[in-house]
């Protein structure tokens, strides 16, 4: 997944959001911010072991999610 990420995104502002170890991993590996979601096969407990940059429930407010990355805090939408 990295691989596919880094040729079709590859700038520093992009924001992978998913539901799997290998979303979170690529987007650690490539230097760029992460949304885990786990409304899909993995639960919240096993993503936030891999640190991303934000955990949620869904892709519910995914546009103002990603908008308020740009924030110091990340005082995003709940």
């Amino acid at each position: 997944k990295y691989e596919i990420i880094r040729d079709i995104i590859g700038n520093e502002k992009a924001v992978v959001v998913g539901d799997t170890e290998a979303d979170v991993l690529a987007a650690i590996h490539l230097n760029l911010k992460s949304i885990a979601v786990y409304s899909g096969i993995r639960n919240k407990t096993f993503l936030n072991k891999l640190s991303p940059t934000l955990i949620r429930p869904s892709i519910e407010n995914l546009d103002k999610v990603i908008n308020c990355l740009d924030d110091a805090h990340y005082s995003c939408p709940s």
